[in-house]
């Protein structure tokens, strides 16, 4: 039986698309005092306060948030022996959650998105993230489809890089277009760096048009209408969408 999350004091460090807790239960004592009862009385002796332990806490996350908005909104979950500065109630945290939530959707109830600056082996980059970045935000959509436009410095010498940009811009919003006029799923991210451009899509397997390959032979066909440098599409079965987690930060 977990223990009551409403007891619970967290310290929230808030992330761009995440929020990172630090999690205190007034069940838990010192892990030090706790090893100390150990060396003085071996397993059988007096325990004490439990020791503060991350599947306890994730636990009770899940309880007072529910485990799809747990997933959508928290990053790093970590376990303290005593209160955190500046620590807030679970209620708190649920308030902020469902705000985050509320702010992710616009008027016409589609998720919105967020710009992040990321670092990649120490390339800089910049990505457009659907919110929250989660299955939840598209249910069902499993299989994760990476395209990425290579830009060639030699194919593309003729160009300037704003006609660059404008040719991949094209490429890019066809390779959407065709996820969305099918429904076969979602652009979950789109990452732009120094010489490559990649999309990542979520599609549903189950859809028609992506279990009959339709989709995912028109985006190969799309792709492969880049001139400037070389296209990598590849597939793999994400259902919990770790192939981005890099950009839940």
């Amino acid at each position: 039986m977990i223990p009551d999350p409403a007891a619970c004091r967290i310290g929230i460090t808030a992330g761009h698309t995440v929020l990172n807790l630090e999690v205190w239960h007034p069940d838990w004592g010192s892990a030090a005092t706790q090893a100390l009862r150990r060396s003085l009385f071996g397993a059988q002796g007096p325990s004490g306060d439990s020791v503060p332990d991350e599947q306890v806490a994730t636990a009770m996350l899940e309880s007072a948030l529910g485990v799809e908005r747990s997933d959508a909104w928290l990053g790093q979950v970590t376990v303290t022996d005593r209160s955190p500065g500046n620590a807030v109630s679970m209620a708190d945290l649920q308030e902020r959650v469902d705000r985050m939530a509320s702010e992710a959707v616009d008027p016409d109830g589609r998720p919105t998105r967020t710009e992040l600056h990321v670092d990649h082996d120490g390339v800089p980059a910049t990505a457009q993230v659907v919110l929250p970045l989660s299955p939840v935000v598209a249910p069902g959509c499993d299989l994760h489809v990476s395209v990425a436009l290579q830009t060639d410095p030699v194919a593309s010498s003729d160009l300037t890089m704003a006609q660059i940009e404008d040719r991949s811009g094209a490429v890019r919003e066809a390779l959407a277009d065709t996820v969305s006029e099918n429904n076969a799923g979602i652009l979950a991210v789109t990452e732009t760096r120094p010489g490559s451009d990649t999309l990542h899509f979520y599609l549903d397997s189950a859809s028609p048009a992506v279990a009959d390959r339709s989709v995912l032979n028109t985006l190969r066909t799309v792709a492969s209408a880049w001139q400037y440098g070389d296209t990598v599409v590849d597939e793999e079965n994400d259902p919990a969408w770790d192939a981005v987690r890099t950009y839940r930060v």
